[in-house]
């Protein structure tokens, strides 16, 4: 079981976060991700597993799943944004574009999923 949850990975770019979320995610600040369902569907069922958490193909830490829901993008909140490494809901969004939902609003994209994860602390000695 350890070793599967070692090959299941969370993968991040810069290029979505842009550099001041690449720092958050790096200094674990950073505790959801909103993904597709495409994506997301892999964590379905992992609530409670330590997946690797990377960034720009490069090793952070790991984290454990604490949720996966559906969350229509039209939904997503200050709080989101903020969770999500990002200042404000507009640079939320403006991120979500980068990802790739640019086709159509952001409000017409339903199957999207909310990814909650903690990182692993280390064992105080």
């Amino acid at each position: 079981m350890a070793e599967e949850s070692k090959s299941l990975e969370l993968p991040f770019t810069t290029r979505v976060l842009g550099q001041e979320g690449a720092l958050r995610l790096r200094d674990q600040k950073i505790t959801q991700t909103i993904r597709s369902q495409k994506e997301a569907y892999k964590f379905f069922r992992k609530r409670g597993t330590y997946v690797r958490v990377t960034l720009d193909g490069e090793y952070l830490y790991d984290a454990r799943i604490t949720e996966v829901h559906r969350k229509a993008l039209k939904y997503l909140d200050q709080f989101d944004a903020e969770i999500c490494g990002f200042d404000y809901l507009e640079d939320l969004n403006h991120a979500l574009k980068r990802a790739g939902y640019r086709f159509v609003s952001l409000a017409d994209y339903q199957r999207t999923y909310a990814i909650e994860f903690l990182p692993k602390r280390e064992e105080a000695s």
